[in-house]
């Protein structure tokens, strides 16, 4: 029926060149003519009556031969592939059509290949965090800038206070490019995100007063065609407002989370504090040990992988930015200055490297016999449906098909291989299976 070559690209893919038997095309053509004549209208002739040969005067024989090659390719490929010996990990390309003899040329996406390296003399310690008396202290600080009162106050502005710009309107260059109302300002000369200049003309204005006045817009304002340029503010004071911060004292601290004395409060958050380091630690270690990995592997994987990675990670960005940033998806793309296809390309080099790190831990994984069993997910999927708290019978019933289940059997398998990775790195002895899955239990999830 066909003639097939294989070449195995090194891009991970197979380049397999199909060479068509001449009776096997003209069967097709036969068929194809047939179906042209169904959905076609020939002057003369009943819908599907229509002899082979005014199909072909009224198509074309080239024409014919593509549409035979379209069908044999629908029909036959799964066989092309077998034949070729290639398992697929994505559908495949036509790259080129020959119609006489009747040849294709089909790129097809190969599984990645990971050869790990000798890792088995990998360590590295996790340095343990600590808090310093300087970010227990920054954090108390945050903590009375929280708990800061504004008093209105009759006198003028001075240094530290906040004031309340009832109108502000901007001009440069012939135009207005800020018109704003209740603008509140602290008066803070070290605030390198006021311009340069606006604290010294706001100090010493009263409620109710007006003020116009000139500055020079930094080099580096949002505005290019603005930099540099010399602006004309008008500002209106509504109100100016006395900061009163409070003292750190037991009367703060019972305040703030019903602490007895300040020396409770700082241990609570020192304790916090130290928690949310060393949990950060633990990712920085994890994201290290798998570092060190990738670099003892040599990965190869097609294209279609990495293109498949980026729609994946373009899919979170597109949920989060509406979200997040209360920006509809294409004001988003439009601020940016680029459509969605240029903003999918610059998430490439995250694609490839978050698509390499999960080949290598799933292959160290597999080298070193971790398996997620199905009794695992079955129990993880009943613990996040109690968890939703759905209705009866609203839940699909567990299926190792559901996409939610396979989520989680890849995290939980790179759960346990990380953690199997760390007891390496610490020179400590493996564990089981059974010790693995206890263990897991346990950990923070890897990151």
């Amino acid at each position: 029926m066909f003639t097939i070559t294989k070449e195995v690209l090194d891009s991970q893919e197979a380049l397999l060149t199909v060479e068509i038997e001449e009776t096997t095309v003209q069967t097709a053509m036969q068929k194809a003519a047939r179906k042209i004549a169904a959905q076609e209208s020939f002057p003369g002739f009943r819908k599907g009556k229509v002899p082979y040969h005014i199909v072909v005067n009224r198509v074309g024989e080239p024409a014919l031969r593509r549409e035979a090659a379209d069908m044999l390719l629908d029909e036959s490929y799964e066989g092309m592939l077998k034949q070729a010996e290639v398992q697929p990990v994505g559908p495949g390309m036509l790259e080129h059509i020959q119609l006489e003899p009747l040849t294709l040329k089909i790129r097809v996406p190969l599984e990645p290949v990971v050869e790990l390296g000798d890792y088995s003399d990998l360590r590295l310690e996790m340095e343990l965090p600590e808090v310093t008396e300087a970010e227990l202290a920054e954090a108390l600080a945050d903590l009375q800038e929280q708990h800061t009162i504004a008093h209105p106050v009759s006198r003028p502005a001075a240094v530290g206070d906040q004031i309340t710009l009832g109108e502000v309107e901007a001009r440069a260059n012939g135009e207005v490019f800020i018109h704003d109302h209740d603008v509140n300002l602290v008066l803070d000369p070290a605030d390198d995100r006021i311009i340069s200049g606006m604290v010294d003309a706001l100090l010493g204005l009263s409620a109710g007063e007006e003020k116009l006045f000139h500055l020079t817009l930094p080099e580096d304002f949002s505005e290019p065609a603005l930099r540099n340029a010399d602006a004309e503010f008008t500002v209106q004071v509504e109100s100016v407002d006395e900061l009163l911060k409070p003292a750190l004292d037991d009367a703060f601290a019972s305040v703030v989370g019903n602490f007895e004395t300040l020396d409770a409060l700082k241990t609570d958050l020192r304790g916090r504090m130290l928690e949310l380091k060393q949990n950060e630690a633990y990712d920085a270690y994890h994201q290290a040990l798998l570092q060190a990995l990738v670099e003892r592997a040599t990965v190869k994987y097609p294209e279609f992988l990495v293109t498949e990675k980026m729609g994946d990670l373009l899919e979170v960005v597109k949920e989060r930015v509406p979200r997040q940033l209360g920006l509809p998806w294409n004001d988003f793309l439009r601020l940016g200055g680029m459509t969605e296809e240029q903003y999918r390309e610059t998430l490439r080099p995250n694609a490839e490297k978050y698509l390499t790190e999960d080949l290598v831990l799933e292959e160290f994984a597999r080298r070193e016999g971790i398996t997620v069993s199905e009794q695992e997910l079955r129990e993880r999927y009943d613990d996040l449906l109690a968890q939703l708290d759905l209705p009866a019978g609203a839940p699909p019933e567990f299926s190792m098909d559901l996409v939610v289940v396979q989520d989680m059997q890849r995290q939980l398998l790179h759960t346990k291989a990380m953690l199997a990775l760390e007891r390496l790195a610490r020179g400590l002895p493996a564990l089981n299976g059974e010790v693995i899955a206890a263990e897991t239990d346990a950990a923070p999830t890897a990151a």
